[in-house]
């Protein structure tokens, strides 16, 4: 049977997470996220078979942008169209295109994704290997409500030609897990970032340095900033676009390596 919620209680945490030991592909479900933030955009839609979840496709949006699609299916239950049930069940509540993500190693996700949507880009998730003490000449000063205007207008200029940008309310955020800090060189703000850390782990993102600043090395220093207040984590990750060839290389110099490519289809 299908069965469609919108929140994630502890018994469907832990019935997710034991489908997600079942299965090998790397995935992006982002449950802690919607564990701590209940957004009415995120759904869940689960296959049961004799009270066992043996499908799952979940749909999470993070307040801007369009919804992102991942999953997974009991590798017992493949090749039985249980997925595609639960994908033609979702496109009855989202009519707007959707970006269906796959792990670039998935056999049975490629399939799915190349058969229902059109490539859009691909990501690669990148974890630090190296140091955890930097010296950073800028400052990281958390952002709150008042800065709301100017985190959109960052986002604009970073990703507004992949992401629609919405307002964000930082101290919202910081409920969810979510910290978001202004740049500053001195008196000058150059730019932001987004720090979350969940469970040990410490994620990067949403780091941008204004035009007028560029070509000064701020961007390492943000990053480097960033990786000393996330420096008491078992992990730090970040993920970039697999064509962001300065952002890349920039990450291989501070010690990130890629570990993941997650291949984004636009449905």
């Amino acid at each position: 049977m299908i069965k469609v919620v919108k929140n994630i209680d502890e018994k469907l945490y832990s019935d997710i997470k034991a489908l997600e030991n079942a299965c090998y592909e790397a995935l992006k479900l982002e449950l802690d996220y919607k564990m701590n933030f209940k957004q009415s955009k995120n759904q869940e839609y689960l296959y049961y078979v004799d009270e066992k979840l043996v499908a799952y496709l979940g749909v999470c949006n993070f307040g801007s942008g369009m919804n992102e699609v991942n999953g997974m299916v009991d590798p017992e239950f493949r090749h039985q169209g249980l997925f595609t049930k639960l994908y033609i069940r979702m496109k009855e509540d989202y009519s707007q295109p959707v970006l269906l993500l796959s792990d670039r190693l998935s056999e049975y996700g490629q399939y799915f994704v190349k058969k229902y949507g059109e490539f859009d880009h691909s990501e690669y998730e990148m974890y630090h290997q190296g140091q955890r003490k930097y010296v950073s000449d800028i400052s990281l000063i958390l952002a709150n409500n008042s800065h709301a205007n100017e985190i959109k207008r960052q986002n604009e200029i970073y990703f507004g030609s992949r992401k629609e940008a919405s307002l964000i309310l930082p101290e919202e955020e910081v409920k969810k897990g979510v910290h978001i800090y202004l740049a500053y060189k001195e008196d000058l703000l150059i730019g932001k970032v987004h720090l979350v850390i969940e469970n040990g782990l410490g994620s990067i993102y949403g780091l941008g340095v204004l035009p007028a600043y560029r070509g000064k090395g701020y961007g390492k220093a943000i990053l480097l900033k960033s990786i000393n207040l996330l420096e008491g984590c078992d992990q730090i990750m970040l993920q970039v676009e697999v064509e962001n060839e300065n952002a890349l290389s920039l990450y291989k110099k501070v010690g990130f390596v890629s570990k993941i490519t997650m291949d984004y289809y636009r449905n």
